[in-house]
């Protein structure tokens, strides 16, 4: 019998342990900080520095606030974000008496309960555990990278966006295109509204339809859920230095009315035989008014030309017969009015007057 209890007690030390990893999804639950990377747009007009701060602080607590904890592999590596806990369970011996993990090079600690990991970036987590007899497991070891920080996101139109003071002018022919970067867990889903309240995805380019203003906002997240309603509109400019403006949401005022435009004769012409005679020395004036983003060039061209060019100055004839003035403007969004035209003949021969004198 004696025999028998130490053949049993060697076969429980010599019990191979296995020590399993676990992680949790459920979400923190202590008040422990999380480091992330501040991508809110500071947009307050405060002059209280403190008061600015503070509206920031606010604003990264509502985003990471949304943050549901999450892991994701691309099938090359393995991501997630602080809100996941790990667990360390070991069985198959019944004399378990302690696990031991450590992430990176901090020091070596006693498994006591489940823990996040809160430095971004990659880490390695090894861990091992012991029975009461004293055997100890090889180490084991798992890599995971840490992704606490949103998405970068851009919002693109087909045509400049045309700042006129306070206002952001656009037509229902520009498009818009949304794109997210990430470089950590890579970028998710994006989700766009125009009324400020109604959120639809976005799957591809999109136009800003009816009439006023429209309310533009997005909601950008990665894989492990770290979301971003902060964006930024590139208005116009240069690829390598766009003009933009970045905040939480954009007012967008629609134009779609072309300018009204008018040419308009020095002096009164005289009606002779259906033709609108003048002078050489008339000169002719082009004026368009828009009551929207505004006028931004007026064209005009001569006659028989082909060509619009640029109308800068008041047009003067001083050749004999008839001439023909087009007209046309287009405001800063790209509204194109329909041409005007005037129509007149110059009148450079002077009286041929006979001698009536009596005899």
């Amino acid at each position: 019998m004696k025999k028998n209890n130490i053949s049993l007690l060697m076969a429980l030390i010599l019990t191979l342990f296995i020590s399993s990893f676990s992680f949790s999804q459920d979400a923190v639950t202590d008040d422990r900080p999380i480091v992330t990377e501040d991508k809110t747009a500071d947009t307050v007009k405060d002059t209280d520095t403190a008061a600015v701060e503070g509206k920031k602080e606010a604003a990264k607590a509502a985003e990471y606030a949304s943050v549901k904890a999450a892991v994701y592999d691309d099938g090359l590596a393995t991501y997630i974000n602080s809100r996941v806990k790990y667990d360390i369970t070991a069985t198959d011996n019944a004399l378990t008496d302690k696990s031991f993990f450590k992430v990176n090079e901090s020091p070596e600690a006693t498994f006591e309960k489940p823990f996040n990991l809160e430095t971004e970036g990659k880490n390695v987590i090894t861990y091992y555990s012991v029975d009461k007899m004293g055997n100890r497991e090889k180490d084991r070891s798992m890599e995971v990278t840490v992704d606490n920080t949103p998405p970068v996101t851009m919002v693109k139109s087909s045509m400049p966006v045309y700042k006129g003071g306070e206002k952001l002018f656009i037509s229902s022919t520009y498009l818009f295109s949304i794109t997210s970067q990430d470089n950590s867990s890579g970028p998710g889903t994006i989700d766009y509204s125009l009324d400020g309240q109604t959120y639809k995805p976005y799957d591809a380019s999109f136009s800003v339809t009816g009439t006023g203003e429209a309310v533009m906002k997005v909601k950008s997240s990665d894989n492990v859920t770290n979301t971003t309603e902060t964006f930024t509109l590139i208005l116009n400019g240069t690829e390598n230095e766009p003009l933009t403006v970045q905040g939480n949401s954009a007012t967008l005022t629609l134009d779609n009315t072309a300018p009204a435009v008018d040419i308009k004769s020095a002096m009164e012409p005289k009606s002779l035989d259906g033709k609108n005679i003048v002078t050489s020395s008339n000169k002719y004036e082009i004026s368009a008014g828009d009551d929207g983003s505004g006028v931004a060039t007026i064209f005009y061209k001569i006659d028989k030309a082909e060509k619009w060019i640029p109308y800068t100055k008041a047009i003067e004839f001083s050749i004999f017969g008839e001439h023909r003035i087009e007209a046309m403007a287009v405001d800063n969004v790209g509204n194109a009015s329909t041409p005007v035209s005037l129509t007149i003949f110059i009148d450079v021969v002077p009286p041929d007057v006979k001698d009536t004198t009596a005899e």
